[in-house]
């Protein structure tokens, strides 16, 4: 758990060198045995299983680079020709394509090629080690062609004349490939969640492997997720995405920063972002995770510059008069008031006030006092937001936190209006915001989407993921108080998959077969023509109280609107 290496600049070309892709590009990067040199099956096989570990041997080596933990990265290259024709093997080499990648990289960036990087031949008899930094040759094989390698580098002759060429008899070098490295890889699979004391908090762990670097998701007391590096002691340690609620009369205020962190504080210049959006707001500088000043910064992300005017330019330019200023206060973007003297009368006047980041007033009341009206979706929405707080505040008091962080909620305007930026920030990009390696369904068993049909029907679709060998395949399980055949939730569950593969970019190995992965559960129904999102309101209530959703109750369900009146108006 090691900070990440700082990308590598060439202030010359503007070029950053922060990862290198070129084997993620090409699958095949080493010679094959030729015909001529291939004996029989046996031959073949073991090549190519050499070629393969050497292919993962580089990939450890570049990650181990990247996150800090080595300061070389040892490039090993895979030709069998270079025992039985050497001059044609050094000939070719210069074709094959990690070779010429980092051909490139020591012409744009000589110092880290000549600092940073090894190169490793191999073949079926011998190990030739090419050591940039300190001028060095290390070869089992003694051959007038070895320095040849070096022209496709370097071609100053004098600096090639510098290499010291060392003999040795045995570089054991294929029988460490053979031996260690296959072990590190066998089938990797994505790291479950753990528990961790950090800081005195109990933080809930995902270890993530993004790009050949450990990141990993952080679930914290106190509303926050962290996305980023971590350091020997599980704090936040290098660089990271900050995201936080803070609850203001049961209304949430959203945070999102992203920048570096030191042993768990913040430090330096934080880009803090939109809560309504993915724009970039404004820069905030910490210290020591105490905020310092607020800065300037342009659509990169760079503190801006200020341009200094001539005064003779200054008088050069025509005087304008000064248009009348209009007093617009702004949340964010949002418009919360104007100056016209009508509007902030009818606000004084009006009974409107906000909770749970929804909009209530005495007509509400109303509706929640009777039986016979149904509920809107401010009230449904509402109470969705009062339960995932709930739960985040329960999780942490928990004997088992992971257990007890099991069902994410999509409130009823995603379904209805997907397009709404700070919703899709807010309920489904806190866990994908910029985040690879794990996906939504990684950290909560059940995703439940309230659904809100043609405006006169509340039900709950319940979204589980099953895996059935390589691919995923997504099940919806309708919880609806007027049930009907799965072909009647078609339309409604391909929508739902259609917007949650696409926001949560989950990738073309999810799958939706709607004869088999729509099940209709049997639930409490509804005797009237109102009470739909009643029991809506109930089915979450028995999901966030850990009980069977098969269990009928019409008191219960009677008794869910007195619940959320207190809420809202208790």
């Amino acid at each position: 758990m090691q900070q990440l290496r700082q990308p590598i600049i060439n202030k010359t070309l503007n070029i950053a060198c922060e990862q290198l892709q070129i084997r993620s590009n090409y699958q095949v990067i080493f010679h094959y045995p030729n015909i001529n040199t291939q004996k029989d099956n046996q031959c073949v096989d073991e090549y190519q299983e050499i070629i393969n570990l050497t292919h993962q041997f580089n990939k450890l080596s570049e990650k181990l680079f990247w996150g800090n933990q080595s300061d070389t990265i040892d490039i090993i290259i895979f030709n069998q020709q270079i025992d039985d024709n050497p001059k044609q093997a050094f000939k070719m080499l210069g074709m094959n394509h990690v070779i010429s990648y980092y051909h490139n990289v020591k012409m744009f960036f000589p110092e880290y090629f000549l600092n940073h990087i090894k190169m490793v031949l191999i073949s079926p008899k011998n190990n030739i080690i090419y050591d940039f930094k300190n001028k060095k040759i290390i070869s089992t094989f003694n051959s007038p062609y070895i320095k040849n390698f070096l022209s496709i580098f370097i071609k100053e002759q004098n600096i090639k004349d510098q290499f010291e060429v060392e003999n040795v008899n045995d570089l054991f070098l294929n029988q460490f490939i053979k031996i260690s490295i296959k072990k590190l890889f066998q089938n990797q699979k994505h790291q479950k969640s753990v528990c961790k004391i950090v800081d005195d908090k109990q933080t809930i762990i995902w270890p993530i492997d993004s790009k050949g670097i450990n990141y990993y998701l952080c679930f914290e007391p106190n509303f926050i997720i962290y996305y980023g590096q971590l350091n020997e002691n599980y704090q936040k340690h290098g660089r990271g995405i900050f995201f936080q609620t803070i609850w203001n009369d049961c209304n949430p205020n959203y945070t999102i920063l992203q920048g570096n962190f030191q042993n768990g504080k913040k430090n330096g210049i934080m880009l803090k972002f939109s809560s309504r959006s993915q724009n970039l707001f404004q820069g905030h500088e910490y210290k020591d995770d105490e905020f310092k000043k607020q800065v300037d910064l342009d659509d990169n992300g760079k503190i801006k510059v200020v341009e200094i005017v001539k005064p003779n330019e200054i008088q050069d330019k025509p005087t304008q008069t000064a248009p009348k200023r209009r007093i617009i206060i702004m949340e964010e973007g949002v418009i919360i008031n104007t100056n016209t003297q009508q509007v902030q009368q009818k606000k004084i006047n009006s009974d409107i006030f906000v909770k749970y980041n929804q909009q209530f007033n005495s007509n509400d009341e109303k509706i929640l006092s009777s039986s016979k009206q149904w509920l809107n979706s401010s009230m449904i929405d509402g109470y969705v937001l009062a339960l995932q707080k709930q739960q985040m505040e329960q999780v942490f008091q928990s004997d088992d936190p992971i257990k007890n962080l099991n069902t994410f909620v999509i409130d009823s305007t995603y379904f209805t209006s997907a397009a709404i930026d700070y919703k899709l920030v807010t309920s489904l990009r806190t866990l994908c915001y910029e985040f690879k390696g794990i996906t939504i369904f990684d950290v909560y068993q059940n995703i439940a989407v309230v659904v809100n049909q043609k405006n006169s029907h509340w039900f709950l679709v319940l979204v589980k993921r099953e895996q059935q060998q390589e691919l995923y395949q997504m099940k919806f399980h309708i919880l609806d108080s007027m049930s009907g055949y799965p072909k009647k939730y078609y339309d409604t569950c391909q929508k739902i998959f259609d917007l949650m593969t696409f926001h949560l970019e989950l990738g073309d190995n999810y799958r939706f077969d709607y004869q088999n992965n729509i099940i209709v559960e049997d639930v409490q129904q509804q005797n009237d023509g109102s009470s739909c999102g009643d029991h809506t309101c109930y089915f979450l209530y028995q999901i966030f109280n850990g009980k069977n959703q098969k269990e009928k109750n019409r008191q219960q369900v009677g008794e869910m609107r007195g619940m959320i009146y207190k809420l809202i108006f208790g």
